[in-house]
């Protein structure tokens, strides 16, 4: 039996209540007979529920569902309750249902796949019994929910997930984590539990490995915003001469890390070309190297055009995820490239797919 916190009785009640919501709107649906923490054969329920169905002259169908109570609905949760709620079924023929308080498109996803009906305080719902089908899915996502979806995606977290996602198949301990990114083990240990709290990673062997590097770059897509906004400028220069002159600015400082990276739509085009634009776009690292770019490229600010964008993201991970080529170009990695692209409009996003098929297939 799962753990019975305070939430969970919370919800339970409160799953109760949108449960006999539901069944009001059906008027086939009658004598319906709600029982909490029932015990069955195979242990002990957080709710089922008998009623009955009548269609036309048909007699009343009796049926029973089974329903159990999680928390939080994110898969790792949710798994070991299907599983439980499956073992019930074999023994008793119930119809499954889980109950919480909200279930994202991926968690809705493995209940189908697992034959489970599914109920959230939300409202996305998925109940099949005989001629009962109810299947509906609501456009909103919980403030919480997003807040800590967007919490694993913070600087310090994607330090971590940079990594991950650079040797998706390595398996690694902490301790590597820590000295390959530079960020604290507490840190380290959180992005792991937020990880397998979704099933995106996997415990093996020799460590954990990241097991859904696609989904994890999904859910990182859908909430990413830019860390700084763009800047416009013009300058006389072609775009040849734009990029010479910045790499002759790369190569002379030597930098390990460097302070001026191609972005966006100047960096896909290095990587994998698809939509053409007029404007050069570059990360900076602080505001001297901004000065020193204006100067060198003799740029004019223009805050309706022009033809160089210029922008200081707070997130140094950026600058230390960035690809140099021989040549002396830099420019933004696959993943955070993809990333920008996402968010770029249309034509960005259209792009974007393609770099993703081009350079972030696991």
């Amino acid at each position: 039996m799962l753990n019975r916190t305070n939430s969970v009785k919370l919800t339970s009640r409160q799953g109760r209540e949108a449960l006999e919501a539901l069944l009001r709107e059906i008027p086939s649906i009658r004598d319906v007979e709600f029982r909490e923490d029932t015990h069955l054969s195979g242990g002990r329920v957080d709710l089922s529920l008998m009623f009955s169905v009548t269609a036309d002259v048909e007699a009343a169908a009796p049926f029973r569902i089974t329903a159990e109570v999680i928390s939080a609905g994110q898969p790792r949760y949710l798994i070991s309750a299907i599983n439980q709620l499956q073992n019930w079924q074999i023994h008793s023929g119930d119809i499954s249902l889980i109950i919480a308080p909200y279930l994202s498109p991926a968690s809705r996803e493995i209940c189908k796949n697992s034959k489970v009906n599914y109920l959230d305080l939300v409202g996305n719902v998925r109940i099949v019994a005989g001629n009962i089908y109810i299947d509906r899915a609501v456009p909103y996502q919980p403030p919480a929910e997003k807040r800590e979806l967007k919490s694993i995606f913070r600087p310090r977290s994607a330090e971590v997930l940079r990594a991950l996602l650079r040797h998706p198949g390595r398996q690694w301990s902490g301790k590597e984590l820590v000295d390959v990114t530079g960020v604290s083990a507490g840190h380290v240990s959180n992005v792991r539990n937020a990880l397998f709290d979704r099933d995106w990673a996997q415990e093996r062997s020799e460590g954990w490995v990241l097991s859904e590097p696609d989904l994890l770059l999904d859910s990182w897509r859908d909430v990413y915003e830019p860390s700084a906004e763009f800047s416009r400028f013009y300058t006389v220069k072609r775009p040849a001469e734009i990029l010479k002159t910045v790499t002759e600015l790369m190569l002379w400082k030597k930098e390990v890390q460097p302070s001026v990276v191609m972005a966006s739509f100047s960096a896909a085009e290095h990587m994998a070309p698809y939509a053409r634009t007029g404007t050069q776009y570059f990360y900076c690292m602080d505001q001297q190297t901004v000065r020193e770019l204006i100067s060198l490229l003799d740029l004019s600010f223009n805050a309706e055009g022009g033809n160089v964008a210029i922008a200081i993201p707070s997130d140094p991970g950026i600058f230390r995820d960035a690809i140099r080529e021989p040549s002396g170009i830099v420019y933004t990695s696959p993943l955070q490239t993809y990333l920008d692209m996402s968010v770029a409009g249309e034509r960005g996003q259209e792009a974007a797919e393609h770099l993703r098929i081009e350079k972030l297939v696991w």
